[in-house]
């Protein structure tokens, strides 16, 4: 059959068109012909292969509407008239006003003068005629009318991808246009349903001078098969010729054999070079090669905004279509100057404020250094044997801020380093067996976002001491402030003639001078290992005390030693994770109210998402994509955080960051399902940079320049968090500081890059959060302006207790925050939260001498180059000095 020649475009044949058709022909049913009780006939439209079609009147509904039946020879075959109810079902659907609407099916039986029973598709009636029609009579249409219906085309097909069909048989003689000259695509009988993996049935079935390669040899057939056919279509509209003029099929095979790209530009000069483009595109032999979406198709049409248009109807942009919006991403090479300028004097204020602790603790050495010079130590105490297992790092305990001496000094961190025991602490711990952190006792925030933290490395007292643990504790200068062994099991008494242990080692090691101390009774309310315990008393007036040292030994060897101030608790190892009992009112208050936001979030969430997920609403392939990212960035922060060496345990590391970056990217996934769709209706372009960017268009001007901006507004807020941390302190409150991911950051290298990596995955998540929160005040509050100041309020609740000028600063920036994501973009959003995060949490500070300043550089990097590399990308080719290179 392949030679044979056949009617390869399918046109169906309209009555006034038909060979022989006289004008009084009017089919199998006379013009007042009543059919199963409801429709009644006024003519007969058209007939083709597909059988024939009638207008008729619908008596119950009061409308016209278009009845088509099947060809009698075949309209009692079981195959047929599964594919009628099959175009049925998918048409269905489909709801846009340029796709041909389908009601229902019906039934008539011998006694309407069939002679048997037939079905037929009751569907939108269109007072127009079909495409391959107008261009018979007239030929090519004008330029500008062929881009209005092309657009028309694009939408429409669109708008039955994202319902997850694809057309198949796609041409003229399927496309209709009203007395207005809209369009109506119709005839979804070959239609097939995508399925999850992007790809339809893959078998021949179409008009064969349509098809697409792959479909013309019977393989699974996607979204770019209906775009091949789209392409030929805009050929014959702006032609008013088939592209594929032959008569056989295989004539048509040898042309589709030829993979040369097609080239429209010599032989079709009444074409529009940008048109011209645009249909090489779509007939690229490669489906890889096509455009990915028909919003694609349209947004590269000369002129016009397809978003606009789109939000003009009423209707809600494909995320294709989004991401093709026609905006102005490109700002002024002068803009692009005093903005640059800004961003750089922000992070200048944020690096060198007097109150950032980095340069004001007195860390001088790195925690490996420390490491090595306490397991130094242990060896001469008596403790030689390598441990099991090792967790090494930085931490911070509370002062009480309410001590004028601290509070009012000049430089109230540095005033932190002449406590003893140390504000800023090294830890360091041994174990004989392997050590897995509990986490207990978290709440609020920190304890649902421990999935996107990853797997949490160990802590000062996470897990319990077990027999034969070592705990030891160094002040920012080295100095020892604490040794503890629990001693192993077995461990015998001191002997009675055992010469005392020489302390004077340890009091070095704390850089004390031990003549300045007279013995004193030991604290009953410190419970300290070994069998003979000791205490001594500085003498008043020496050093920053008075201080108090108390120390054990057992069999020789010293168990514990610990230097204690007036204001240290006898209480040894406090839980660092949980609340204090006798909570004041308002710290009550924004306990619950940390919580009840998160519970609002998360059933705002479930309640979209479940929504949008039942009625297959929103953008997968970009939640699915997303997911991937966060999930790969989790895993693998997770892992570098975890205190693991690599050995046997590895595996277990590893078992519990896959398992981290598993649930973080089903989190992720269920946020943006639950707010995509609402977004992209709401406010569609604050997704237009997001969504090129989840495209992989990361140089795309309007991508550079939302996240230039989100970084400039999160610097502009961190520098009013300086002044605001300044007049805290001096107002005798306790200094923001995020000390959990600040001293995982000066752990080591290791953990600096799982601190970094952790920030992307956590600055998405949060702004997924606080989209669900203003969508779900938006809705309420039915105002733009309102949602934003109300929700920006609101975390009055959440801020520190009794620290109005940090609640100020938050309250603000977040109300700013929010207003640059609704007027810049979502992705700027990301981007403030990425780099506010990152100046919170790392060390920032790089005067500072040592590795604290080296750490501070990478920190200043982290969030400068980004930013601006987006600045740059922002000019879109412009030069700064002058006119772009090459325009001259």
């Amino acid at each position: 059959m392949a030679d044979d020649r056949v009617d390869l475009a399918g046109s169906q044949t309209r009555l006034s068109e038909s060979p022989g058709a006289s004008a009084f022909d009017h089919g199998r049913f006379a013009p007042g012909v009543v059919l199963a009780g409801r429709y009644r006939v006024i003519g007969l439209l058209g007939r083709g292969g597909m059988g024939e079609v009638y207008r008729a009147d619908d008596l119950t509904l009061g409308q016209s509407v278009a009845l088509k039946f099947l060809p009698e020879q075949i309209d009692t075959d079981r195959a047929s008239l599964e594919r009628l109810l099959s175009e049925v079902r998918t048409a269905r659907q489909v709801s846009h006003p340029n796709v041909c609407r389908v009601h229902d099916v019906g039934e008539i039986g011998p006694s309407a003068g069939s002679g048997q029973g037939r079905r037929f598709i009751s569907m939108e009636y269109i007072d127009g005629e079909d495409l391959s029609v107008l261009l018979r009579r007239i030929g090519r249409l004008p330029a500008d009318k062929g881009i209005e219906i092309a657009r028309q085309l694009c939408a429409g097909l669109a708008a039955s991808h994202e319902r997850g069909v694809l057309h198949r048989d796609l041409k003229p003689a399927n496309i209709m246009l009203d007395g207005r000259g809209r369009v109506r695509i119709t005839d979804f009988g070959l239609a097939t349903a995508l399925q999850p993996d992007g790809r339809g049935v893959g078998e021949f079935a179409g008009t064969p001078a349509y098809m697409a390669p792959e479909q013309l040899e019977g393989k699974p057939v996607t979204v770019q098969t209906d775009i091949y056919a789209l392409g030929l279509v805009l050929y014959e509209l702006f032609t008013g010729k088939r592209f594929h003029n032959v008569t056989s099929l295989a004539q048509l095979r040898d042309r589709h054999a030829d993979t040369t790209s097609v080239d429209l530009s010599a032989s079709e000069a009444q074409l529009d070079p940008a048109v011209a483009r645009v249909i090489e595109r779509c007939l690229e032999s490669d489906p890889r090669r096509r455009p990915a979406s028909c919003a694609l198709v349209a947004a590269s049409l000369p002129g016009g905004d397809p978003l606009a248009a789109a939000i003009a109807a009423g209707e809600t942009p494909s995320p294709q279509l989004v991401a093709a919006a026609t905006v102005q991403g490109a700002l002024a090479p002068r803009a692009v100057v005093l903005l640059g300028l800004a961003y750089v004097a922000l992070l200048a204020v944020v690096a060198t404020g007097n109150w950032n602790p980095p340069g004001q603790f007195g860390i001088a050495r790195s925690a490996e250094v420390l490491s090595a010079q306490t397991r130094d130590l242990l060896a001469d105490l008596g403790y030689p044997d390598p441990p099991a297992d090792t967790a090494a790092g930085f931490a911070y305990r509370y002062p009480d801020w309410r001590d004028r001496s601290i509070a009012e000094s000049e430089r109230p961190w540095a005033a932190l380093t002449d406590l003893r025991p140390a504000a800023v602490y090294f830890w360091y711990r041994e174990q004989p067996s392997q050590m897995a952190a509990l986490e207990t006792g978290r709440v609020g925030l920190e304890a649902l976002s421990l999935p996107l933290r990853g797997v949490a490395g160990l802590r000062p007292h996470d897990p319990p001491f077990e027999p034969g643990s070592v705990y030891v504790e160094r002040g920012p200068d080295g100095s020892l402030d604490t040794l503890y062994v629990r001693p192993a099991a077995g461990t015998g008494p001191s002997s009675p003639d055992a010469p005392p242990f020489d302390w004077s080692r340890l009091f070095g090691e704390a850089r004390l001078d031990p003549t300045t101390f007279t013995p004193a009774e030991p604290e009953p309310a410190l419970a300290l290992p070994g069998d003979r315990r000791l205490a001594w008393v500085q003498a008043a007036g020496d050093g920053p005390g008075p201080l108090r040292v108390e120390a054990a030994e057992l069999a020789g060897r010293a168990v514990a030693f610990r230097v204690l101030s007036p204001r240290t608790t006898f209480e040894f190892a406090p839980s660092r994770f949980t609340l204090p009992v006798g909570l004041t009112t308002a710290a009550t208050i924004a306990v619950f109210a940390s919580l009840g936001f998160l519970a609002l979030a998360y059933l705002g969430a479930g309640y979209f998402m479940y929504r949008n997920v039942t009625l297959g609403r929103g953008d997968r392939r970009g939640a699915a994509r997303l997911a991937r990212v966060i999930g790969a960035l989790v895993f693998v922060s997770s892992w570098l955080v975890a205190s693991a060496p690599v050995d046997v345990r590895v595996f277990g590391t590893l078992h519990g960051a896959a398992a981290a970056g598993l649930f973080a990217a089903a989190f992720c996934w269920a946020y943006y399902m639950a707010i995509e769709p609402f977004v992209r209706r709401q406010w569609p372009r604050v997704l237009i940079g997001w969504s090129r960017l989840m495209a992989g268009e990361w140089r795309d001007p309007q991508v550079g320049r939302e996240v230039f901006l989100g970084g400039l507004t999160s610097a502009a807020t961190s520098a009013m968090f300086v002044v605001a941390g300044w007049l805290t302190v001096r107002a005798g409150g306790e200094p923001p500081l995020n000390e959990d991911f600040y001293f995982r950051a000066l752990s080591g290298g290791r953990e600096l890059t799982g601190a970094l990596l952790q920030v992307l995955p956590w600055a998405v998540f949060i702004s997924l959060l606080w989209m669900v929160l203003l969508l779900l005040f938006r809705r309420m509050l039915r105002s733009d302006l309102a949602a934003v100041v109300v929700l920006g309020v609101l975390t009055m609740a959440v801020a520190p207790t009794g620290q109005w000028q940090f609640a100020t600063v938050m309250i603000a920036g977040n109300v700013v925050g929010l207003m640059v994501t609704l007027r810049v973009g979502f992705l700027a959003l990301v981007s403030m939260i990425v780099v506010g995060q990152t100046l919170a949490s790392l060390p920032v500070s790089p005067g500072t001498p040592g590795f604290v300043g080296g750490l501070s550089w990478i920190a200043i990097a982290a969030v400068a180059v980004p930013s601006l590399f987006g600045l740059y990308t922002a000019l879109a080719g412009q030069s700064v000095f002058g006119e772009a290179e090459g325009d001259a």
